[in-house]
Parts: structure tokens; sequence; C-alpha cells
């Protein structure tokens, strides 16, 4: 589980030697650092929740079985940014493989 919550995306790379790099940065703590997972050790929860006319996606990160972060993602109908659309598919793929 993690002790810190607020532990906020500044970079995601997805790397071609099969290494995901989460850059994260703790505002509680004023740290930043990288959490590395190979492809093969990434699984995510993937959910969508409604909440009246607006949804939420919900990605959360696992390395192996250890929850690394959460990717909270507001989703209206005009409000859906094509890279996020992007990266939220790339993290299905990878973990589909």
């Amino acid at each position: 589980m993690l002790k810190y919550k607020a532990r906020y995306y500044y970079q995601i790379d997805f790397d071609e030697k099969k290494l995901l790099s989460l850059h994260l940065f703790n505002e509680f703590k004023g740290t930043e650092f990288i959490e590395n997972i190979s492809y093969s050790s990434l699984s995510i929860e993937d959910k969508t929740q409604k909440v009246d006319v607006k949804a939420e996606q919900r990605l959360k990160i696992y390395n192996n079985s250890k929850l690394i972060n959460r990717l909270n993602i507001p989703k209206t109908a005009w409000r859906v940014h094509p890279r996020i659309a992007l990266i939220v598919e790339t993290f299905r793929k990878i973990a589909n493989n």
C-alpha cells in the first residue's frame, strides 16, 4: 500500500528495451523519484466510474502485485486529451502482452 499517496506523474517513458519509467513527485516530502517496471511485470486495473454526467477513468499501475500509483483521468465529452488516451491505450497494450 502507498504510504504517502500524493505522488504525481511528471513524465512517463515507454522504453524500447521493455522498461516503463514513471517519474513521480511526492508533494508531502518534496522528493522526486523514478519507478522502473519491466513490461513483463506490469499489470493494470482499468475502471471507469460514472458520476452524473461526468465519468472518471482510473488506471491502477502495478509492478507484479505491488501497487505503484494511480492515474485518475476525468472524462467528459468535451475534455479528453488525445495524448492521455494514447497513454492509456499503451498501458493496456503492454499489460495484455
